[in-house]
């Protein structure tokens, strides 16, 4: 859930990008119900509206990034670029 420009930032390994403000509902259609999603952005504020999303269109095991990659990066962890 994060802009074109914050994903050539840097990410995790094993992602697809969603922009939440580009037509996110009608993407999330192609995702398996059924399989974990983990989203974030880059703060944390679009993922949790993100994850709110995919909960009320049924997505049974979603996780949000607290504090988005930025608290990802001040951890230390991972990222590809």
């Amino acid at each position: 859930d994060r802009t074109p420009e914050e994903y050539a930032e840097g990410q995790q390994k094993k992602k697809k990008n969603m922009n939440f403000y580009d037509n996110f509902e009608e993407k999330i259609k192609s995702l398996d119900k059924n399989k974990p999603v983990f989203v974030y952005c880059h703060s944390g504020r679009r993922s949790a509206m993100a994850a709110k999303t995919l909960s009320e269109n049924g997505f049974k095991k979603v996780y949000n990034l607290q504090g988005g990659i930025v608290a990802w990066m001040h951890a230390n962890l991972p990222i590809e670029k």
